[in-house]
């Protein structure tokens, strides 16, 4: 779904020949094609996250406020579905924010009025994310990384994010880290 909303949204603002590139360069990707595997809220952030940004340049380019709704039940929705996805949303408030002296007066209205609503989607979940962190919801660090987090642990996590699986699992042009 998230190729082929990808698509879609590429297609609608690039054309056709940039939505075919775009699609073979998501559907060709090593960590696209392992998360939407995974049982784990990843494909599930990456549809929501497409879906956020298509429904953020449809109002964007045409200010109607049932976009405005859906893009705040969407963005609530990914901040249920997966914490780190505010930084899209973050992203997000930026380019609104730098484009917002060239919407009309009247479509300025719907931008703040969808992010409340997006937080407002997720106040029902604040309790439980301040148990998490309350109850250690930093130990999980200490899952994967027994000595702590250390920066050759970052690195190796780019490199995995740039270059993919050709990898493997023994790491070996990155065992220098």
């Amino acid at each position: 779904m998230a190729l082929l909303l990808t698509i879609r949204v590429v297609a609608e603002h690039f054309g056709r020949r940039a939505a075919l590139c775009a699609g073979l360069l998501l559907a060709s990707s090593c960590f696209f094609a392992e998360m939407a595997r995974e049982l784990r809220p990843y494909a599930m952030a990456c549809l929501l996250h497409t879906l956020s940004w298509w429904l953020l340049l449809k109002l964007m380019h045409r200010a109607r406020w049932p976009w405005a709704l859906a893009y705040a039940l969407t963005a609530g929705a990914l901040l249920w579905t997966f914490y780190l996805a505010a930084c899209g949303l973050v992203a997000q408030a930026a380019t609104v924010l730098r484009c917002w002296t060239r919407l009309p007066p009247d479509q300025r209205r719907q931008f703040p009025a969808a992010w409340g609503g997006a937080l407002l989607c997720f106040i029902p979940w604040l309790p439980m994310l301040a148990g998490q962190v309350r109850e250690g919801g930093g130990d999980w660090l200490a899952l994967y990384y027994a000595e702590g987090m250390q920066l050759r642990h970052v690195v190796l996590a780019w490199a995995q994010l740039l270059f993919g699986s050709w990898m493997g699992s023994a790491h070996a042009p990155l065992d220098w880290l």
